[in-house]
Formats: C-alpha cells, sequence, structure tokens
C-alpha cells in the first residue's frame, strides 16, 4: 500500500472515531416529581445505552446516548415518561414524573379502536379514570356534570333514579334526540328512556344498570372523533370501560361496597297535635 493510500486510510478512521465520539455522548440531570422533590431508583434507559438507576437525590447519568434517541424514565406509581433528544444533545434534563393517584391528570385515552397512552396528538379529548370520580357520586350522571366542557348534565328532577338529560354543545334539535350515543366496552348501549307506564312523567336513567365501581375509563369523543360511528356519533359519543378479565388475570372477583349515611334534627318546630289545634280554634273563636 502507497503512503498516499495509508494518509487517507487514518483519516478516514480518525474521522469516523470523531463522528462516533460526536454521535454519542452523556445525558445527566435529576429526575423529580410533582411537589420538587427527588425520586430515587427511577429506571431510566434508552436504545443502544445500560439501563441505569438514579440515586438517592434523584440524579442520574446515562451514557452512549445517540442523537435522535428516546430516553424512558420509569417508576412503579408514576406515568412513564419519554424524552428524545435531539442534537445539539443536551448533558442536564431534568424530568419531573407525575403520581397516577393524581386526580385530572391522565395519560391513557379510550378510544374507537385502541388505547393509547402518552399520545400528545390526542390531547383534546376530554378522558375521566375512575380516581377523578368526585367522592359520593352516586351515578354516572353526577360523575359527568362538571367533569367534561362542552357536556352539560341537567337533573330531570329530585326522584331517585331518574338521572338527567345530557346535551354535548347545546341542543341541537327540538324533536329528535339530543343525547350523546353511550359505547360500553366497544358495544353501542341503547337504553329505555321512554316514560314510566306506571309514575307518569318518570323515565330511568341512561346509567342506571351501571356502577361506578365497575367503570374504569370515561372519554367523551367529540367532532370529526366521533365520525366513525356515523350519523348515531351525530351528538357525540361518551365511551365507557368497565372492568375486565384480562389476559394474565381471569379469575372470578366479588367486591363489595356500601354507603350508610344518617340524618338528624336536633332542633325542631314545637307543633300543636289535634285537640290542642281544636282547642286553639275555639278560643280564638
Amino acid at each position: 500500500m502507497s503512503t498516499y493510500k495509508k494518509v487517507l486510510l487514518s483519516i478516514g478512521i480518525a474521522a469516523a472515531f470523531t463522528l462516533q465520539a460526536q454521535a454519542q455522548q452523556s445525558v445527566s440531570g435529576r429526575v423529580l416529581n410533582s411537589d420538587n422533590q427527588p425520586i430515587a431508583d427511577v429506571v431510566i434507559s434508552c436504545p443502544g445505552c445500560s439501563t441505569v438507576r438514579t440515586d438517592a437525590d434523584g440524579r442520574y447519568l446515562i451514557e452512549g446516548v445517540k442523537d435522535g434517541s428516546s430516553i424512558s424514565f420509569w417508576h412503579d406509581g408514576y406515568y412513564t415518561q419519554q424524552r428524545y433528544v435531539k442534537k445539539p444533545l443536551k448533558h442536564d434534563v431534568n424530568i419531573y414524573l407525575v403520581s397516577t393517584s393524581k386526580t385530572r391528570y391522565n395519560e391513557t385515552t379510550l378510544l374507537p379502536y385502541q388505547t393509547v397512552e402518552s399520545d400528545p396528538s390526542i390531547a383534546g379529548i376530554a378522558n375521566i379514570n375512575r380516581k377523578d370520580f368526585a367522592a359520593g357520586s352516586l351515578s354516572i350522571d353526577h360523575v359527568l356534570e362538571g367533569s367534561f366542557t362542552g357536556l352539560q348534565a341537567t337533573n330531570k328532577s329530585g326522584m331517585t333514579g331518574e338521572g338527567a338529560y345530557l346535551q354535548l354543545r347545546g341542543i341541537k334539535s327540538l324533536v329528535a334526540e339530543n343525547s350523546p350515543l353511550i359505547v360500553i366496552n366497544g358495544v353501542p348501549y341503547m337504553p329505555d328512556l321512554n316514560e314510566s307506564q306506571i309514575i307518569g312523567g318518570y323515565s330511568r336513567s341512561a346509567f342506571q344498570a351501571l356502577n361506578n365501581l365497575d367503570i374504569r375509563n370515561i372519554t367523551v369523543l367529540k367532532g370529526a372523533e366521533a365520525a366513525i360511528y356515523g350519523s348515531m356519533g351525530s351528538n357525540g359519543v361518551i365511551l365507557i370501560e368497565t372492568d375486565q378479565a384480562t389476559s394474565d388475570n381471569m379469575n372470578t372477583r366479588i367486591g363489595f361496597s356500601a354507603i350508610v349515611g344518617t340524618n338528624w334534627n336536633n332542633h325542631r318546630i314545637p307543633l300543636m297535635n289535634s285537640q290542642q289545634y281544636k282547642n286553639y280554634l275555639s278560643d280564638v273563636g
């Protein structure tokens, strides 16, 4: 090999090592919770890198990170965070993990065809989980009330089990049905909302057959997202996912819950009985 070729080969090898050193760098920082407290033992991984954990102060150092790689931060009881590192790489990257028990914060969204996690493109779809249900809500109507923007739940009356009228983005017709389509576990639910033949003006709640404690997820679809259901979804769609058996848990489960309350009136208005009232009338007359 000539001296010229040897020089070119050495230059090419040096350039390759230089590009590899530039493409793979180390990333460090801290992992904190929503209260700005460090989280220890967070599992941090990325393609082509060795898995590391945070120390007691929440600090981490991961090496061999390539341009455009995705770094995953996982810890039990927190939502998993994905951080995409773009060139130039940042050496100090602080990550904030949100607890899965935090209300009004959900990373899992139920869609008609799949369940999506941590996708910012569907952030406009309203979604609540069981932990978001208000304490003491005895019906799904009470859960939906005030939980979704544009969804109005108006109680029919104070009668037990009668439920509420639901309108999504207002009333669209004076003669046609205005309630959103209810889909339970992927199957459209058509409840009987006709008035009772025994009790005048009474109609059952659309959710009377469901128990709040059996519901895992509620998602409200509006506009284009509900187009998959055609004209049935013209008033919007309420997707409900209940607790079900999974491939790794087929055991029979029996649950029990009860709510007990008492009323006591310790200040009562003194009232006359029938004889006292007659005597009062005779005295006045």
